[in-house]
């Protein structure tokens, strides 16, 4: 009989290492892929457009829980060298492709886009003037700390409409803990600027299971953030991982909640959203009742990618600088992390890469699956079937009905409410490479 609960000790016993399935096979399971099988499969998958990813590796200062491939300075030297080799890794694809790219869309993430000076994000993006599709959409991830009027000019005039700000959280104890102090003050009078300018959406960062949270902090940072009425929340689980990451050994273990104590977090945090009109449309991910997030949730043509919950999606994603990760319906790349070495490759006219991987049918369709998991939170049980260890996975979705995570059809297995919490173990149910679980964090 399903149960309405999950107990403490069950709840453990879920929470495993697993992988957070931007891709499929994940990173860690890439087989390799060279230069000419990416530019073959590119020429092979276009149709009407890409979308492009502009990684900023650059901070001004060093946040400890940050997991993401940065280098921290203040030297505007290196963002102008940097975005001369961006527009010549562009052009590398310009003079490799035989047709005319037109660009869907351009999202910024880093790192810190906004490290980059309006000066430096005009000579950018300029290269990008002829090729924009008639509807682009560009988004951008801000530093409330960094980022001032000049910046939102230059992005509103080429066409950026979206916005997300890491706030992360806005208790002080919290910002003190991991080295990111910004006031709600601060964070409102840049949320007023995009406003001004004519963003037509504003997402927020933040992030549970931070050191020094409480039930308490968590709470009041939501009603902060509920004034400020964002279209979008993104609510990460942070992971902790100091064996791997050097400065997240500057956070205290000791100042960690974990397993129950750290979901009842989660759980404040989403009941309030709820309660306050935010519609949960998919892992971490929250959108204003009536937003194009959820309209999109609800019109079921939600789309998951390396950079969270999107309406529409192009056949191509093309990853432009250092780590930047590129994918098409054939396979991905990853570029070098090494800005030393990115340069180096840019220079010998080859791209950077690093790493990739060329998909199987097998692969191809397990990832299809785990897609419409994390957007749709369900699978048909004849897709299961289609695949080798089908029985095997059914078996194990029944073990999980049993507990009260999934609720069984005719047709399908469908992901619940409770199950929610639990997605990244369920879909790694449906890979085929999942055996050592210590390269990934905790589901929980």
């Amino acid at each position: 009989m399903a149960i309405n609960k999950i107990t403490e000790k069950l709840s453990e016993k879920l929470n495993k290492n697993v992988p957070r399935y931007t891709s499929y096979p994940v990173i860690t399971d890439w087989k390799g892929q060279d230069e000419n099988t990416w530019l073959n499969s590119l020429k092979s998958t276009y149709a009407l457009g890409v979308d492009i990813y502009i990684h900023i590796p650059f901070c001004e200062k060093l946040c400890y829980y940050c997991g993401c491939f940065r280098t921290v300075t203040k030297n505007k030297e290196k963002s102008r060298e940097y975005v001369h080799y961006l527009k010549k890794e562009w052009s590398l694809y310009l003079s490799k492709l035989p047709h005319l790219i037109k660009v869907n869309s351009i999202h910024f993430g880093g790192g810190t886009p906004s490290f980059l000076t309006p000066e430096q994000l005009i000579d950018l993006l300029k290269v990008f003037d002829n090729y924009k599709a008639p509807k682009f959409y560009g988004s951008i991830e801000l530093d409330p700390r960094t980022v001032n009027e000049d910046h939102l000019i230059v992005l509103r005039e080429f066409g950026f409409k979206k916005a997300s700000l890491g706030i992360q959280d806005f208790d002080p104890s919290v910002q003190k803990a991991i080295n990111r102090e910004q006031s709600y003050e601060l964070v409102k009078e840049k949320v007023d600027l995009i406003r001004k300018y004519g963003f037509d959406e504003v997402n927020f960062d933040l992030i549970w299971g931070l050191p020094k949270q409480s039930v308490k902090s968590v709470q009041d940072t939501f009603e902060k953030v509920n004034t400020l009425k964002p279209d979008r929340i993104s609510f990460f689980s942070y992971a902790h991982l100091p064996e791997r990451i050097k400065n997240q050994r500057l956070i205290k273990d000791s100042d960690i909640l974990q397993g129950e104590a750290k979901l009842a977090l989660f759980n404040s945090a989403q009941t309030y959203l709820v309660k306050n009109d935010y519609i949960p449309i998919g892992m971490d991910h929250y959108a204003k009742r009536g937003s194009k997030l959820h309209l999109a949730y609800e019109n079921k043509t939600l789309y998951r990618n390396f950079m969270g919950y999107v309406e529409n999606k192009s056949d191509i994603l093309l990853g432009l600088g250092v780590s930047s990760i590129s994918k098409n319906a054939k396979g991905f790349i990853q570029n070098i992390k090494s800005i030393k070495n990115y340069y180096e490759y840019i220079d010998a006219e080859h791209f950077p890469i690093e790493k990739g991987h060329s998909l199987s049918t097998e692969e191809a369709f397990r990832a299809e699956i785990i897609q419409i998991l994390f957007c749709k939170f369900m699978v048909l049980k004849t897709d299961i079937m289609d695949l080798k260890n089908g029985e095997e996975i059914v078996k194990s979705l029944k073990e999980y009905q049993k507990i009260g995570l999934i609720e069984e059809t005719d047709k399908s297995f469908k992901v619940n409410e409770e199950g929610k919490k639990y997605i990244r173990v369920i879909a790694s149910l449906f890979d085929q490479y999942r055996t050592d679980e210590g390269a990934f964090s905790k589901a929980i």
